[in-house]
């Protein structure tokens, strides 16, 4: 899909991919999708994985340092980044 982009000077296409977004009940994106998400869904599955072998908070949070320790906590609690997606949106990106 091609959309066209007009400017002051010139036109432009841009080609859209359609990519397909994990949404909760209320339609807010989720995970890695959410606009402020800063870690990936990847990387939030082996923060689990390091808790459930016996690894400390402070070993995890080494090899993570841009997330705090507290919130390593809650991921592993399963507090934080635990809604599962209620459906799918279809949502069109650039690239």
């Amino acid at each position: 899909m091609t959309r066209k982009v007009t400017g002051k000077k010139s036109i432009q296409k841009k080609k859209l991919r359609i990519v397909y977004v994990p949404v909760s009940d209320y339609g807010h994106p989720i995970g890695e999708h959410h606009h402020k998400a800063k870690i990936s869904d990847a990387d939030v599955e082996l923060m689990r994985q390091l808790k459930e072998q016996g690894q400390a908070l402070k070993e995890i949070n080494e090899r993570f340092p841009e997330v705090s320790e507290c919130t390593i906590r809650d991921i592993c609690l399963y507090k934080k980044r635990a809604t599962t997606p209620a459906r799918w949106r279809k949502v069109y990106k650039e690239g």
